[in-house]
């Protein structure tokens, strides 16, 4: 159980990676949705789907500049939310991570989106949590009322989880790193490397094997690590996004796991045995 709720975790934060995108028009009501649609999985225990539930909460509150929970989701985000369950044939017991994003008409420094945790149930959906975030366009804060300035400020000025930048080497891109285990067998590594060798073809280009990581890939998983604490034989699943560079027309991710090999808990720092994969995706509709 401890195993499978670790995945999940490790999934969530990849979820909208590989997700299955596409755009909805009603030219009529005047409706244009960005949908992106992940199915998760079929009759999660109880566990399982908190533990999403915490995750999704957190994802949208690193990736926005400001993120609610909301009781009353927007005639133009349902609508496209029904349209890509409709499409996907969501079945009984089915649960699928969505975000919708409504296309501005007019042009904008922010955009929100609606992340919304579903299980269809008797062929209705049921609604766990809807998250409502902001995101700015340009990087810029987005202009807020005096309360919510108070309230969110400290979390504004604090690096977002996950998320890390260092200017002087011009890395930037997020990391996460989820463990798997302590002292595992080889049949049990390497089924954990099969398990993510096969989720890695979820969207995207074929997966390719890694052999050695560029400094900046380095350099961001070791960000990932130092968020725990690490021990001679532990196993993590890691994920790494490089920011994609200016100009470019597709970013890639790469799924780790690994063991370490040796560990100095004062200097946060390991060397480690790995196997990784790299996926790449285009960044056009």
């Amino acid at each position: 159980m401890k195993k499978m709720l670790a995945l999940c975790f490790f999934s969530v934060l990849t979820v909208l990676v590989f997700a299955e995108k596409k755009t909805y028009i009603d030219k009529e009501k005047g409706y244009n949705v960005i949908v992106e649609t992940n199915y998760i999985g079929t009759n999660l225990p109880e566990e399982g789907i908190n533990e999403y539930r915490e995750t999704l909460y957190n994802w949208n509150k690193e990736t926005g500049v400001s993120t609610k929970k909301v009781q009353r989701i927007p005639r133009e985000v349902d609508w496209g939310m029904r349209k890509a369950l409709a499409e996907s044939n969501a079945g009984n017991g089915q649960t699928f991570v969505i975000r919708v994003t409504p296309v501005p008409a007019e042009e904008k420094s922010t955009v929100s989106y609606v992340t919304a945790l579903i299980t269809v149930n008797d062929s209705k959906y049921e609604f766990w949590d809807v998250y409502e975030t902001v995101f700015s366009l340009d990087g810029k804060p987005v202009a807020k009322a005096p309360a919510e300035k108070q309230q969110e400020q400290r979390q504004t000025e604090q690096k977002a989880d996950g998320v890390f930048y260092d200017p002087n080497l011009g890395y930037k891109g997020r990391a996460s790193a989820t463990k798997a285990g302590s002292n595992l067998s080889k049949e049990a590594v390497a089924k954990l490397k099969a398990e993510m060798h096969s989720f890695s073809k979820k969207g995207g280009s074929e997966p390719v094997e890694v052999q050695r990581f560029t400094k900046e890939e380095s350099w961001l998983l070791q960000q990932a690590l130092k968020k725990h604490k690490l021990a001679v034989g532990d196993t993590f699943i890691v994920t790494v996004i490089p920011e994609p560079k200016q100009g470019s027309s597709s970013f890639y991710s790469l799924v780790v796991v690994l063991t370490i090999a040796k560990a100095d808990p004062q200097k946060k720092s390991c060397s480690y045995s790995f196997a990784a994969y790299k996926t790449e995706k285009s960044l056009k509709q």
